[in-house]
């Protein structure tokens, strides 16, 4: 059994390796896509979250066209955050969506989020100048660094991504004012659209739109009537496994507003004996994470600086 994991928006695409999987990969080089206009659009939105799913998708394809005498093994799929969009279509054959479906999804998904902060900070009368940081707590002597942190105020827990790792999200002056754990490392993340990720106080109004969204274009695309998934996923909402498409639907609208629980993830990984792992790119943060926090014995990075080609 193979564990394929997929990264969130935090993985930033490069433009010398897109050049580069534009140049050797031939789910890079297919025409449709290239006339579409998708790869163009990467190439000028390296950070955006359409992009990161773009090319998430197609990393993936490459790794199924490269892997065409091991169709029957059995997988499972978990992606971090955004990557569960990547992961569910991964469980799907690649075929759930469209590359441009996933595409829209994944920037309606985002601008849904965007707009829900500007409404939270209207009501609250805080302003549009009010912004929210985004910080990766990492602390290597602490044995449950979720439980050390006391989160108040506008403080929320993003992401749960080890026992010693924590993103969270909030105003500055509420994360400056934060007792955290001696020898706690701050990484201050990239957010340049204001978006106070996963907090569920401020996002949980786009649960609906987003459902509906997807459903829609499941009906577009047929996919509607199917029940079961190629393969299992792996949620980031409670860490559990599924393989009914509307289960795996509804967790990914729902994680995209609760704290991402990687840990049980990788948890339920952990109990499933899997000897392989690969790590759909872009980037190798997610796979590292898996990689520590798993054990699995052998991995395999597909468009990070790690990867190993077929």
């Amino acid at each position: 059994m193979k564990l394929f994991s997929f990264p969130g928006q935090g993985s930033s695409i490069s433009l010398s390796a897109l050049n580069k999987w534009c140049q050797s990969l031939s789910s890079f080089q297919d025409k449709n896509i290239k006339a579409s206009g998708l790869l163009r659009y990467v190439g000028e939105n390296l950070s955006k979250p359409g992009s990161i799913a773009i090319c998430s998708n197609l990393l993936y394809e490459h790794w199924r066209n490269c892997d065409v005498g091991n169709g029957g093994e059995e997988r499972v799929m978990v992606g971090h955050s955004l990557g569960e969009l990547g992961a569910l279509n991964g469980s799907g054959g690649n075929e759930l969506f469209s590359l441009q479906e996933i595409f829209e999804i994944a920037s309606f998904r985002h601008e849904l989020m965007k707009r829900a902060t500007l409404e939270y900070l209207s009501r609250q009368a805080f302003g549009e100048a009010a912004k929210f940081s985004l910080w990766a707590l990492t602390c290597p002597r602490s044995k449950d660094l979720r439980g050390d942190l006391g989160l108040r105020g506008s403080l929320s827990l993003a992401n749960h991504n080890s026992l010693k790792q924590c993103v969270i999200t909030g105003f500055r002056r509420d994360l400056e004012a934060l007792e955290l754990p001696r020898l706690t490392k701050v990484v201050e993340l990239v957010n340049p659209d204001n978006v106070p990720f996963h907090d569920e106080r401020i996002l949980h109004g786009i649960k609906e739109r987003l459902y509906e969204y997807m459903w829609v274009k499941l009906q577009d695309n047929g996919n509607h009537t199917r029940t079961l998934l190629d393969h299992p996923i792996i949620s980031g909402l409670d860490g559990k496994m599924t393989y009914k498409l509307h289960t795996a639907l509804e967790k990914f609208v729902h994680s995209s507003t609760k704290t991402v629980e990687f840990v049980e993830c990788c948890k339920t990984a952990k109990e499933m004996n899997i000897e392989h792992a690969v790590h759909i790119g872009p980037g190798t943060l997610i796979g590292k994470l898996v990689e520590r926090n798993t054990g699995i014995p052998n991995h395999v990075w597909i468009g990070g600086s790690e990867e190993e080609n077929k």
